[in-house]
């Protein structure tokens, strides 16, 4: 029973990492103030022929497309258990620099896919934890020992869940 529910844990683990509610797509312009993802290329010394060129991404808040591009980055690092420093800095890149500039965008088919997968692991996770489709009334614990641990949902457990996977901090 545990490696059944430590198999679902991972699976929604692995859906909201692969599936999450956004999605990237690459534009040749965008309007300021939306999300973007830059992909820098990395110049070195050493070209090889028919070896793809290298990229340094960044994400942040497009101030504004032209000639120059501005981002507006934000970055922050764990200093202990409740410190936090956060970094404000403004990028600015020639339209030469740039390899190719992605758009953030909500994706509603990835959003209902991932709610049912949720939705479907808690009802499995409540169908175990209440024993569904168990033996009939008479029937003993296997082995006939004492009772068997049982998988514990609360409702924190759920909203926390539910608020890790849809990006909250």
């Amino acid at each position: 029973m545990r490696h059944a529910f430590a198999r679902a844990f991972t699976a929604v683990l692995l859906g909201s990492v692969l599936s999450a509610c956004y999605s990237y797509r690459p534009v040749d312009s965008a309007p300021p103030g939306s999300t973007v993802r830059v992909h820098i290329p990395v110049s070195s010394s050493v070209n090889i022929p028919g070896r793809q060129t290298e990229t340094v991404t960044l994400e942040g808040s497009l101030l504004s497309l032209g000639d120059s591009i501005q981002v507006a980055t934000e970055t922050r690092r764990a200093m202990g258990a409740y410190r936090e420093i956060v970094q404000l800095d403004t990028l600015r890149l020639g339209a030469s620099q740039v390899a190719r500039i992605e758009v953030k965008e909500f994706s509603t088919g990835r959003t209902i896919g991932l709610s049912l997968v949720i939705a479907g692991l808690v009802g499995g996770a409540a169908a175990i934890a209440f024993g569904v489709g168990g033996g009939s009334a008479g029937d003993g614990p296997p082995g006939g020992g004492g009772p068997e641990p049982a998988v514990v949902i609360t409702p924190s457990l759920i909203t926390g869940l539910i608020g890790a996977l849809s990006g909250g901090r």
